[in-house]
Parts: C-alpha cells; sequence; structure tokens
C-alpha cells in the first residue's frame, strides 16, 4: 500500500528539508483520513513527535479523532478529541480549539 510506502520513508527522512517532509505528512494525513485508517494515523502521529512538530501532531490527533467518528469508534473519537481540545488549549491556539470543540460536538451529538 502506497501510504506504508511514505510512512517507512519519512522514517528516514534526515537531511531532507522539514518543511518539505511536514507537507507531505499533512497530506498523507488527509489522505488516511479520507480512507478511515487509524492505524496509519498512529504511524504519523508517532512521526510527528519525533520530529516535535507541536502543531502538526495536534492536528494528527484531530484527523484521528475524526476518523474514529467516522467507523463509528465513538468512545476513541470523543476521548481523542477531548484530548485535542486539551493540547490546542495548552498551546494557546484558539482557533484549533474551537475546531476542536465542534468536532467533539458533532460526536458527542
Amino acid at each position: 500500500d502506497e501510504s506504508s510506502f511514505i510512512t517507512s520513508a519519512l522514517r528516514h527522512s534526515e537531511g531532507v528539508d522539514q518543511g518539505t517532509v511536514l507537507n507531505l505528512l499533512g497530506a498523507l494525513c488527509d489522505y488516511c483520513l479520507l480512507r478511515g485508517d487509524l492505524y496509519r494515523l498512529g504511524e504519523i502521529s508517532e512521526l510527528t513527535r519525533s520530529v516535535d512538530q507541536g502543531l502538526l501532531e495536534r492536528s494528527v490527533q484531530w484527523r484521528t479523532g475524526i476518523a474514529a467518528r467516522q467507523l463509528g469508534e465513538l468512545d476513541k473519537a470523543r476521548t481523542t478529541l477531548s484530548s485535542v481540545v486539551g493540547l490546542y488549549r495548552e498551546a494557546h491556539h484558539d482557533s484549533g480549539a474551537a475546531l476542536a470543540l465542534c468536532s467533539l460536538g458533532i460526536t458527542l451529538h
């Protein structure tokens, strides 16, 4: 599967422009969200932690919550999105917190 190949390549992206890597990770997240691929989103989350990109990590977690909701895993979605709200608040990122709260509200409804 192409997302597996890309994820594997990203693990060995030392010396590559980090902006390019982050853009590719963001696109891969969107692809996984559309497919509902929670496993691959988890791998991407690990990658974002390893490059210490807080905003991207929060974004990956938000997409993971949305994907869980789409797959009917409402407890996982609620837990993940609640955590994302807290992460955005800790980072003083009001628009991200608002987006996560909106997604959480839809999940709880």
